[in-house]
């Protein structure tokens, strides 16, 4: 908040000040697939991403539908994409976010089921380019490609309930020289907690796995399942190799392009799942910017106008502040990314939802004209 002086605020000459103006986290979407030209073999990002298959046979696709039968195989079974071109994988700094949602619908049959099998997670490749084919192998196909892939995941049971214990295991993939990417929990550091996990036949659940760059070397990963009455089960863990070293001592993993699924078999997850929408976002952290405030004129005694100039922009931002509180509040219809004249009202010290804040020190400015 700023409480200006304006006494100290001469009519004539424009007056220069220096404060930083904090601009919000950014969201950028990543892959937002819905499957609405009922197809899974093109790539658009972001709103279309190819998706590759253990079993091509099991797939069957409609508009708005990957139906994935589980019945085809006695065996385990895999369904990977990307959200980031080969070679470019999303790299998340202090503060950033990678949130990947996940919407499915359980079909034909759900059964009573302890077994923690379905499995997804979030994971970059650093020595191989991505697999762009349908293959059974929990290695990626010819040479284990997967072998070193870092990243983080969640195992759950899909289950009616009655057996449901401790459904969630989440954690850190720690043995990169093991073959299987998600087959094998040997290859997992995991904590087990959240509420027992109870679903329902034909009913739309959404995953949610969240990543989180808390620190220099510290991850934080969430996972949560719900359903349209709330809630299911969550689970939150932290990465810190240098700290509590639960998911081991190796460095944190912050680099991302592959969203990936692997089933058991049918009787422990459902005889098929229907999923509507794979969507991933990369928000970036809210960064600071110090800037030139131009006072242009007084509106009255009480009110100054300020000429903001956002570094890079190269385009101006109208304020107008009162003596008590400086807050700033969109234009209707305007964006940020645009030459836009925003309102300054006094609404004490709340900001409310602004498109742009100043974080500025405490107590009067004072402003003395060139």
């Amino acid at each position: 908040m700023i409480k200006p002086s304006l006494t100290s605020l001469p009519c004539a000459a424009p007056v220069l000040l220096s404060v930083l103006v904090a601009l919000p986290a950014s969201a950028e979407v990543l892959l937002d697939d819905t499957f609405a030209d009922g197809t899974r073999d093109n790539t658009a990002l972001p709103t279309e991403s190819n998706v590759w298959v253990s079993h091509s046979d099991g797939v069957t696709m409609s508009t708005g539908s990957l139906l994935f039968d589980q019945t085809v195989s006695s065996g385990s079974q895999k369904m990977w994409t990307h959200f980031a071109p080969d070679g470019s994988p999303v790299e998340l700094a202090v503060g950033d976010q990678l949130i990947a949602t996940i919407e499915f619908t359980p079909r034909t049959m759900l059964y009573d089921n302890s077994s923690n099998s379905f499995r997804v997670g979030l994971f970059n490749d650093p020595t191989d380019p991505q697999v762009l084919l349908d293959t059974n192998d929990d290695g990626g196909g010819e040479g284990d490609p997967w072998t070193d892939a870092e990243g983080y995941g969640v195992q759950l049971a899909l289950s009616t309930g009655v057996s449901a214990t401790d459904n969630a295991n989440v954690g850190k993939r720690t043995d990169l020289a093991n073959s299987s990417l998600m087959g094998s929990s040997g290859a997992w550091t995991f904590s087990s907690d959240g509420d027992d996990i109870v679903n329902t036949l034909d009913v739309l659940h959404t995953i949610t796995l969240a990543l989180t760059r808390t620190a220099e070397d510290q991850m934080e990963f969430a996972f949560t399942i719900a359903d349209p009455d709330g809630v299911i089960s969550t689970h939150t863990i932290v990465d810190d190799p240098n700290g509590s070293g639960e998911f081991g001592t190796d460095p944190i993993a912050t680099t991302f392009d592959q969203l990936f699924f692997r089933f058991s078999n049918n009787t422990s997850t459902a005889d098929a799942l229907e999923f509507s929408r794979f969507r991933v976002e990369h928000v970036s952290m809210a960064t600071t910017e110090d800037v030139g405030l131009e006072v242009v004129g007084f509106d009255d005694p009480t009110t100054l106008r300020l000429r903001i100039e956002l570094p890079g922009t190269g385009s101006p931002y109208h304020l107008q502040s009162t003596p008590d509180f400086l807050t700033l509040t969109p234009v209707p219809g305007s964006t940020i990314t645009e030459s836009t004249d925003f309102l300054v009202e006094d609404v004490g010290p709340s900001l409310g939802q602004p498109a742009l804040f100043f974080q500025l020190f405490e107590g009067e400015v004072p402003v003395v004209a060139p």
